[in-house]
């Protein structure tokens, strides 16, 4: 996420990738505060927020995390966002669990959400289409996409794409 700091990156990349949000100051570690069945509210942070943007970024972690379906179903709204029999369960967990949050969050927060994904992690980019098919309503799938952290890379500024290139190999 260190490209969205480095100076004009942000709005670089975001335009260049047709995000809207240019200007805006990313904000890091953006607390959703996704409400449960309870009433209560989830401690879910958003890796960022620009704008009307939520960020999920994934480069070095192994996957989306995976919860039992008991955790997840205690969100509010979740069985009418999402066509449960389309999400993948293992086990009793429901893998992406991340995501199935992060496309909450989108919902709680009137927001787009982008997954940044290395398209050399093609299990990752799975993950999420699974998670996507599941998003019942026609108006939020098309409010949740994905990008490559190569097309991040290719539409850096010059010094910032060069560190992008020896550190990750992007």
């Amino acid at each position: 996420m260190n490209c969205f700091c480095f100076p004009g990156g942000a709005e670089t990349i975001l335009g260049a990738l047709d995000i809207p949000g240019g200007g805006a100051t990313p904000y890091f570690g953006f607390k959703a505060r996704i409400p449960l069945i309870d009433g209560t509210e989830d401690a879910t942070e958003i890796d960022m927020r620009v704008g009307d943007n939520l960020f999920e970024a994934k480069l070095c972690e192994k996957d989306f995390t995976m919860r039992p379906t008991e955790h997840v179903k205690r969100y509010q709204d979740f069985d009418a966002i999402f066509d449960v029999r389309a999400l993948p369960l293992l086990e009793g967990q429901f893998a992406g669990y991340q995501l199935i949050r992060n496309v909450l969050a989108a919902v709680h927060h009137h927001a787009s959400l982008f997954v940044l994904i290395d398209q050399r992690r093609p299990d990752l980019l799975h993950e999420w289409w699974r998670i996507h098919c599941a998003i019942r309503e026609t108006d939020l799938r098309l409010r949740c996409g994905f990008r490559t952290w190569q097309e991040i890379a290719g539409v850096s500024p010059p010094e910032l794409r060069t560190f992008l290139a020896d550190k990750y190999g992007l």
